[in-house]
């Protein structure tokens, strides 16, 4: 019956399928966010069995059965290597290894084995949430077990020292709140809000910034329809792009495209923001001045994307948790300095799947990052006070953002693009001009060293200032 109505959905409003499962488990995120915020805040297992029981209905009727088996099996064998052998150093290793593992299996089976199977049931999407919370709690569980003394103060925050029941694993592993799309939040995190754990024991009013995030996800959706069939990086590969436009229009296409792009993004994980602040899990109290912010569940900033000041500041607001989950977990757990970035870019391509533009993306982003580095300690400097170069400041600003968020956008055309060869045939027939932008500034100041040179024009401001 479910299948026939969605099915029934997809045929009216000639919509992907997918598109209408995700639709039905995101609106149904705000009832279950309301029932659930009626439960008394001393009924912990009745919370916990809530979160596990609901999605876990919602997975089968919406998803398959098949899903759902391939999706708790994962869990409970995580579960298990992680009671049994935390307390060594390889447990976290190994958890992560079997995530991304079965992972792999669901990237494979949907991107490659079904790829024109109009049958297929693509629940990759919940598959890499869980794939987050899995490889998170394997290393918080073995960071239970260390010496508080040999933890940074993230781990010290997010360590299990109580190692979980099946009942608090399955609620945190299952809760409605961003399980099919994200937030993919800290184990920590969702048993504070459960037991009522500061900043959870207080209970503000959040239904204006619940509003506004779903007013601003409905906003990214109709943005969406109304201008992807216009502006898409697909479109790049027609004849008007790659025959009729100059390449300032070109640039400019870009440019749009990847606004619209972002807005399905936008639009998912604003609404399902506006879910967790409903159920009560997305504010954050300032440990300072006792503020309350109401950005616990903000995956991403639309305005630090799409204004940001550098590559960094956009990167920083685009998929926060996830970013989170890599710079924890990844990047802060890789010894070697010289590798750090890269494998964390390839681990980031790899859990998005197996498309070959994905890699060509996500490989590209090393040398954005570094030439933002670049850019930020030899040429900012040039553009503040005490500089004579100061007064440009705000033109500098304006063309550094134009930079980085073309440059950016155009990275990334192989991420939607999806095959290596029509990603080249676009980027050739702009004439690599994102790839000029993102290695000049690497050939002239840290080859040619033109950086010594522009330190004259600021003779007299402090060479050791840090810029951020």
């Amino acid at each position: 019956m479910t299948i026939n109505f969605i099915y029934s959905i997809a045929d009216t409003y000639n919509l992907k399928l997918e598109v209408v499962r995700f639709g039905l488990v995101l609106i149904s995120g705000f009832p279950l966010a309301f029932v659930f915020s009626l439960i008394p805040s001393h009924c912990h297992t009745i919370k916990h069995s809530f979160s596990f029981i609901t999605t876990s209905l919602l997975t089968i009727l919406i998803f398959s059965l098949s899903a759902y088996f391939h999706l708790i099996s994962i869990c409970l064998l995580i579960y298990l290597v992680a009671a049994t052998t935390r307390s060594h150093s390889w447990s976290p290793i190994l958890c992560f290894s079997i995530a991304i593992a079965k992972m792999s299996y669901v990237h494979m089976n949907t991107q490659y084995w079904n790829y024109n199977n109009p049958n297929h049931i693509d629940y990759s999407s919940m598959m890499m949430v869980l794939m987050i919370k899995l490889s998170s709690f394997g290393y918080c569980a073995h960071d239970g077990t260390r010496n508080l003394n040999d933890l940074d103060s993230y781990q010290k925050s997010l360590c299990i020292r109580k190692f979980p029941s099946l009942v608090e694993y399955f609620g945190y592993m299952f809760c409605f709140v961003g399980s099919w799309v994200g937030p993919g939040i800290e184990f920590n995190h969702y048993q504070n809000f459960i037991t009522s754990t500061p900043p959870y024991d207080i209970h503000p009013k959040t239904a204006i910034p619940a509003l506004k995030c779903f007013l601003g996800g409905v906003f990214f959706l109709l943005v969406e329809s109304i201008f992807a069939s216009q502006y898409h990086f697909k479109l790049c590969l027609t004849d008007q792009f790659l025959h009729e436009y100059t390449l300032l229009q070109k640039c400019i296409y870009i440019l749009v495209a990847g606004v619209v792009v972002r807005s399905k993004f936008y639009a998912v994980w604003k609404l399902s923001e506006s879910v967790a602040l409903i159920a009560g899990i997305g504010f954050s109290v300032d440990p300072n001045t006792h503020d309350i912010k109401f950005d616990a569940a903000e995956n991403v900033n639309v305005i630090g994307v799409e204004f940001g000041e550098n590559a960094k500041m956009m990167i920083d607001s685009w998929n926060k948790f996830t970013a989170n989950w890599l710079k924890r977990y990844v990047y802060n757990r890789v010894r070697n300095v010289n590798l750090k970035l890269p494998i964390t870019f390839f681990i980031s391509a790899f859990w998005h799947g197996f498309y070959s533009g994905y890699y060509l993306s996500f490989l590209s982003s090393v040398f954005l990052t570094q030439a933002g580095r670049t850019l930020r300690k030899q040429l900012r400097p040039l553009f503040i006070t005490p500089s004579p170069l100061a007064f440009l400041k705000p033109i500098y600003d304006i063309l550094t953002w134009i930079f980085a968020l073309f440059v950016l956008n155009y990275l990334f055309i192989p991420f939607h693009v999806q095959a290596i060869d029509s990603s080249l045939l676009i980027w050739g027939n702009t004439f690599y001009i994102g790839h000029v932008f993102l290695f000049l500034p690497l050939i002239l100041f840290d080859f040619i060293g033109i950086g010594k040179v522009l330190k004259k024009v600021v003779i007299g401001t402090d060479d050791k200032t840090k810029v951020e």
